[in-house]
């Protein structure tokens, strides 16, 4: 027993750190992180795909916004599979917070396996228990979005480039695959993949014909996605579309002006302990360069890391502030400080303990500190709207988070998320009015029409904080 033990140790603390994981996540899976708009939106593409076969939102019985093109910030290998997973399951938000422990799981024994070829088992463990202990890891990862999916497919896109070099093209299609899960985080692996490619060998001519081939197999998941969200692009789509894209991905954000942006943020990094927790870590392993550049595998993955940390870290300046944006650049940070350490720290034993502290100190700042919001407002008011008023139609203002629990026969709503424009129109205005309003958010859609409401309803009750409007017998 004891030998077997020794000789599947690797495995046995891995498996604890997995442990670790699901001991943590399952108790509060569908409250922690609360369920929100991103989220939701994903969810709903999801049951749309598998009821209509469309990734787009409905807005009315039979009615969807029209610009599936824009609702694309979770992909179709998170919401494709996921409606595959709704067709045998059923939807609820257990599956689907299920589904996405999954896709974290996953990710750490890809990691694990990853930087064991890479970096060796020690530093293996050590990042992956430092991922594993690291709150922003979990508010990501159980949440329906695709960011974790997406850097699984980014490790599975550096595995086969630096170890398997005769398959570029593939490794250029995980690549593709990362940028289509979540295109706001892994749109700067191109660039920075294509940098990296260089010192590999340091030849021109093998590297442009590298980057050519990675080009080749990253251009099929976009292929894909234009095929699933348009049906036939070629066919369908005029200039207008087209114009309407780049727009959006000139600022997303709509949230002032991208200067003003990123006065803001620039202002707020010293004020930020995560900015300055992983700008430490960043500091470490520029001072380690040189020995990531003893071999060309930790040569390219180091030149990747550290561009596609900055990149991200510019896209983050551009946004309203959002932290999600640079949890890819985190978590390669998090991979690569191990070895770096190693590296750095001249006593035998110095890594293990450095890296000890640092996942004692993320522990009790993911038990204490950590702002992962719980709630189960959502899901308490989509199912007392579903049981008080089981065969009325129900108008959802500007909340997609409960929208998401009503049937789609009886379901009527408009949303308003930033960066697009709003979904649908108010259901208030429409030539058959709704049984039952349910307004969320500012409430201006439900002032935009307070002489409909003081006309044909009453103020029937409140569920959890959100007034319900009921229509006047007639």
């Amino acid at each position: 027993m004891r030998s077997f033990i020794s000789k599947n140790s690797n495995f046995f603390i891995l498996a604890a750190i997995l442990l670790f994981v699901l001991a943590v996540s399952l108790p509060t899976l569908t409250t922690r992180p609360r369920l929100w708009a991103d989220e939701a939106k994903s969810i709903e593409l999801a049951l749309n795909f598998e009821r209509f076969g469309m990734l787009d939102i409905q807005t009315t019985p039979g009615e969807f916004s029209g610009i599936p093109h824009l609702l694309q910030s979770t992909g179709y290998p998170v919401t494709v599979s996921l409606a595959g997973i709704f067709s045998l399951f059923g939807f609820s938000m257990t599956v689907a917070r299920t589904y996405m422990l999954f896709w974290m799981i996953a990710a750490l024994c890809g990691i694990f396996f990853f930087l064991r070829r890479l970096f060796g088992v020690r530093e293996a463990f050590f990042a992956v228990a430092l991922i594993a202990t690291f709150a922003s890891f979990h508010d990501n990862a159980r949440t329906v979005v695709g960011e974790i999916p997406g850097f699984l497919f980014m490790i599975f896109g550096l595995w086969i480039l630096l170890f398997n070099s005769k398959y570029v093209a593939m490794a250029g299609f995980f690549f593709g695959l990362a940028v289509v899960t979540k295109p706001s985080i892994y749109m700067a692996i191109l660039p920075a993949i294509a940098v990296a490619l260089y010192f590999r060998d340091q030849d021109i001519k093998r590297w442009f014909w590298g980057v050519f081939v990675l080009a080749i197999g990253a251009i099929i998941p976009a292929i894909l996605w234009f095929f699933l969200v348009f049906g036939n692009p070629l066919g369908s789509l005029d200039i207008s579309v087209w114009q309407g894209i780049a727009l959006f991905w000139q600022n997303p954000f709509d949230a002032g002006s991208l200067r003003s942006n990123i006065f803001s943020n620039v202002q707020g990094i010293i004020f930020s302990s995560t900015l300055l927790y992983f700008g430490m870590f960043f500091v470490v392993l520029l001072f380690a360069a040189k020995h990531f550049w003893r071999n060309k595998e930790k040569r390219v993955f180091f030149v990747f890391a550290v561009l596609y940390s900055a990149l991200a870290f510019f896209y983050y300046l551009r946004s309203p502030g959002w932290l999600r944006y640079i949890i890819a650049a985190e978590l390669l940070i998090l991979m690569s400080v191990p070895y770096a350490f190693r590296m750095a720290v001249k006593f035998k034993h110095g890594v293990s303990l450095v890296c000890s502290v640092l996942i004692t100190i993320q522990i009790i700042h993911f038990f204490t500190a950590a702002q992962i919001y719980t709630s189960d407002v959502a899901l308490r008011a989509g199912q007392a709207l579903n049981d008080r008023y089981s065969t009325q139609a129900i108008a959802i203002l500007g909340e997609p988070t409960i929208a998401l629990f009503i049937p789609p026969e009886r379901k009527h709503q408009i949303v308003e998320m930033v960066g697009l424009p709003v979904l649908g129109t108010n259901p208030l205005f429409s030539d058959s009015l709704p049984d039952v309003v349910l307004s969320a958010g500012d409430g201006r859609f439900l002032a935009e029409a307070g002489d409909i409401i003081s006309s044909f309803y009453i103020h029937a009750e409140s569920i959890q904080g959100y007034p319900i409007f009921i229509r006047r017998a007639q």
